[in-house]
């Protein structure tokens, strides 16, 4: 198999079965996406160790053994959802734009109609909700079951302890919980 740094925690088959998303879109756009989300957000959610132990189990064909019930949970049950609708949000843009010799431009189908910027604004944060709430659900699973994810204590605990505690994506901080820089002695997120 594959290098480890490159093996993805969803597949393009999973999105398209569990979401809205058309079967008829092409993975040349899906799976470089699924890349992207996976390497930045959920490497900032779950830390580089968590990721990487995830993508090396899946490798040597252990997340299947027994003793990694946490780890398959952790992968089925939280992150791939999670993973799916971040993708979705993410995509809406790609998909409606194609980046061409002449510059950017919008795709259009005669058969077609595009929607509006608005409508694909609304659906792209549709979907990053649903994106959130995932993420919620995957930070508390982490957060209640920290022993059972030595790389939680391994890597840089402090760093992503507060982004195990908000979920929330948008632009805009109000000096919540990920903004506190409280420091104390690192014995599990």
């Amino acid at each position: 198999m594959s290098n480890s740094k490159e093996v993805l925690l969803t597949s393009e088959n999973y999105i398209k079965s569990t979401t809205p998303l058309s079967d008829s879109l092409a993975g040349k756009y899906l799976l470089p996406t699924i890349k992207i989300c996976q390497d930045i957000e959920l490497r900032n959610c779950i830390g580089t160790c968590l990721l990487s132990s995830l993508q090396e189990k899946i490798v040597s064909g252990d997340i299947e053994k027994e003793g990694n019930e946490a780890y398959k949970d952790l992968l089925d049950i939280y992150v791939q959802p999670y993973l799916s609708y971040l993708v979705l949000s993410n995509i809406t843009d790609i998909v409606a734009n194609k980046v061409v010799n002449a510059g950017v431009m919008q795709t259009d189908d005669e058969h077609q109609t595009n929607s509006y910027r608005t409508d694909k604004n609304d659906l792209k944060l549709t979907f990053l909700r649903f994106s959130d709430s995932y993420k919620r659900l995957l930070q508390e699973f982490l957060l209640n079951n920290s022993t059972a994810f030595p790389e939680l204590k391994e890597c840089d605990c402090q760093r992503i302890r507060e982004n195990l505690h908000t979920a929330y994506s948008g632009g805009l901080w109000l000096g919540g919980r990920r903004g506190k820089m409280y420091r104390r002695p690192c014995k599990g997120c």
